[in-house]
């Protein structure tokens, strides 16, 4: 089954939102996050990417569940909330109608994560920042069941400059082995595959703002490792060597990133060892 995984830039600006340094404030999220604008790019991202598909949209509370719902309503989109407050009956209902397509979108907060067998989804929509691992892998295998006919599940995940976005690419799972390993292993003996590890099936395009965001916060002593920068690193320039239609020059590389080939050098041991990394 394939998997394609888009992580589209966030506009909403985190650093004015209130956070007790485990999670976000969710009456100054739901203010953040329920907005005309942010819900009209959420669906034209749908639309573009999914349209018609029987899509699970994770969203950060019942109010902001409520507004996607009716953002989607409003587009002639067949949507729906799935909250703890929805009566178990009425929740065996959505489910049913959402499989037979009468539904498409199911705006639910926490209560599909785990226990429901739903292998006929064929996207999944984050609309809020995911904080916890357990949760967004809990949240990912609703999508990655197996069923007759499925032969994708499209991810579209909206990323902004929140918290730890940069271990979106751990949570991925884009994280080959743990960092003692590396420290006996030098980094240039790994391919630029070993370092990315995408699992056979799944694609992944960040929009280029997010990939600034991570190159941001990986910069951040609380985050940097030489691994970490080396994925940031080979997503930027296979960003823009898909931008250009050909490989980058130091140049390019050095006008177009924020991390210049300085970074390349420092973290591969050169331009050269790092081109062999990327082609091995």
């Amino acid at each position: 089954m394939s998997v394609p995984l888009f992580g589209c830039f966030d506009e909403i600006d985190y650093t004015n939102i209130h956070h007790n340094g485990q999670r976000y404030d969710i009456h100054d999220l739901e203010r953040a996050l329920v907005i005309p604008e942010r819900d009209a790019g959420i669906i034209a991202k749908w639309t573009e990417k999914a349209l018609g598909k029987p899509t699970l949209a994770f969203c950060c509370s019942h109010l902001h569940a409520e507004r996607a719902a009716e953002s989607f309503r409003s587009r002639g989109v067949a949507a729906a909330t799935y909250l703890s407050s929805t009566a178990s009956d009425v929740r065996a209902e959505l489910r049913k109608k959402l499989r037979s397509g009468s539904l498409k979108v199911l705006c639910v907060v926490d209560v599909l994560n785990e226990g429901v067998d739903l292998p006929f989804i064929e996207c999944l929509l984050f609309l809020r920042p995911t904080e916890s691992k357990r949760v967004f892998f809990q949240q990912l295998g609703r999508g990655l069941r197996r069923c007759v006919g499925k032969n994708y599940c499209t991810v579209i995940d909206f990323i902004g400059n929140f918290k730890n976005a940069c271990r979106t690419v751990e949570n991925l799972g884009l994280e080959p082995v743990e960092f003692e390993e590396i420290a006996i292993r030098p980094l240039n003996r790994y391919s630029a595959k070993d370092i990315l590890n995408l699992p056979v099936g799944c694609t992944v395009e960040f929009d280029e703002r997010v990939i600034d965001v991570f190159g941001q916060q990986t910069l951040d002593p609380a985050y940097a490792t030489r691994h970490n920068i080396a994925r940031i690193l080979i997503h930027r320039y296979r960003k823009l060597e898909h931008r250009l239609g050909r490989p980058p020059t130091r140049a390019e590389i050095n006008r177009s990133c924020l991390l210049g080939t300085g970074y390349y050098d420092l973290v591969f041991g050169s331009w050269s060892q790092f081109m062999r990394t990327i082609n091995s």
